[in-house]
């Protein structure tokens, strides 16, 4: 996702050199993302977020271990 942003964010700046008018980016973003497909599936983004931040803290408790 990052780089799909970023390739935007660049074409928007060449198209718009060449054109010589502005590029809304966010609203560009903003319309690429609606138009994805959404997510189905029934993943709690928080709960996953905190056990992949505890398998993080974890690892890094075994390593100072070491």
């Amino acid at each position: 996702m990052p780089i799909e942003i970023k390739e935007l964010i660049v074409k928007g700046t060449v198209d718009g050199e060449k054109k010589g008018e502005n590029i809304d980016v966010v609203k560009l973003i903003e319309d690429k993302l609606a138009k994805m497909p959404k997510l189905k599936c029934g993943i709690d983004k928080v709960s996953l977020i905190d056990e992949c931040v505890q398998e993080v803290l974890e690892e890094i408790r075994k390593q100072l271990d070491y």
